[in-house]
């Protein structure tokens, strides 16, 4: 009994290929109860110079979703929430994460000292910053802020739930929700209590609102550089008091011009790295990511 070959294309000479998979389908996709959870983008994945160099999903963060619907977060509350979830994304991609410590059990007596970079310790001053007020809503902000968890599911985890069956298609499904309303709805007020205090916090926290940070944000080909108190993540960026951060701003801007904008990513990086050099060729007191922490 004959089997079918396989279709595969032959090269010149006779050598047979494989054949590719098209990009679309290399991509790891959500799974449907990841995506059931909260949004995904399909996004190019760029480098700190703003360089295309792969494409991925990248998860929404919930509270951006809610935000969208309106009438829930103002707009200064959701800066708010923006700083505590950048902060804690810094934590948590920074390359101290996967650094090899040596010793018993992949740690030694100082790896939590010797391996701990800039970017990590400033992360989690800031993440300390934005808990110290939080006190009985810190479960349920970090649930919501940092993990996209709803109110549902943290009143579900707390109070229990039942199940519920609706029709879908003519089927008959079933899922699992709160046990009453009035658990989502306290889970909801404990949140809304939790960005309140988190809003007042940091726009009353001098001390936090003293660093400020420079980077450089590509424009289609172009980039500016920004100043502001919290960069988006994967960009190229430099952070010190808001005094030396001025510092270093007023001398680019009276070389390059008050707009800041440059032709391309890397010259934007030469002229901030420039900035940041005193006259005598000794470097500022900006401090800066570590080489493999680019990009993260």
């Amino acid at each position: 009994m004959s089997r079918k070959k396989p279709n595969k294309t032959k090269a010149r000479g006779g050598t047979k290929l494989k054949p590719v998979k098209a990009a679309a389908d290399t991509i790891e996709r959500p799974t449907p109860e990841q995506g059931r959870r909260v949004e995904f983008e399909r996004r190019s994945i760029r480098s700190e110079m703003g360089q295309t160099i792969g494409v991925a999903y990248r998860r929404r963060p919930l509270f951006e979703t809610m935000a969208d619907k309106g009438g829930t977060i103002a707009p200064n509350e959701l800066e708010a929430l923006r700083y505590y979830r950048t902060s804690f994304d810094r934590a948590e991609r920074s390359a101290t994460k996967s650094c090899l410590n040596f010793g018993v059990g992949g740690r030694s007596a100082f790896s939590d000292i010797a391996n701990v970079s800039a970017s990590m310790i400033d992360a989690k001053r800031r993440i300390a910053i934005c808990e110290s007020v939080l006190g009985p809503y810190l479960y349920t902000m970090r649930a919501v802020v940092l993990e996209d968890r709803s109110f549902s599911d943290i009143a579900i985890e707390r109070f229990g739930g039942r199940d519920q069956d609706w029709i879908v298609d003519g089927q008959s499904r079933t899922k699992i929700v709160p046990r009453s309303g009035r658990h989502r709805e306290i889970v909801r007020q404990e949140f809304l209590g939790g960005m309140r205090r988190l809003q007042l916090r940091l726009a009353r926290a001098t001390n936090m609102l003293s660093v400020l940070e420079l980077w450089i944000e590509p424009e289609d080909g172009t980039a500016r550089i920004m100043v502001g108190h919290a960069a988006p993540q994967c960009r190229y960026r430099l952070w010190g008091s808001s005094d030396t951060v001025a510092d270093v701003r007023d001398r680019i801007q009276r070389t390059h011009g008050a707009e800041m904008a440059f032709l391309t990513a890397e010259a934007a990086r030469a002229a901030l790295d420039a900035a940041n050099d005193d006259p005598d060729g000794r470097r500022s007191r900006l401090v800066q990511l570590d080489a493999e922490e680019l990009a993260a």
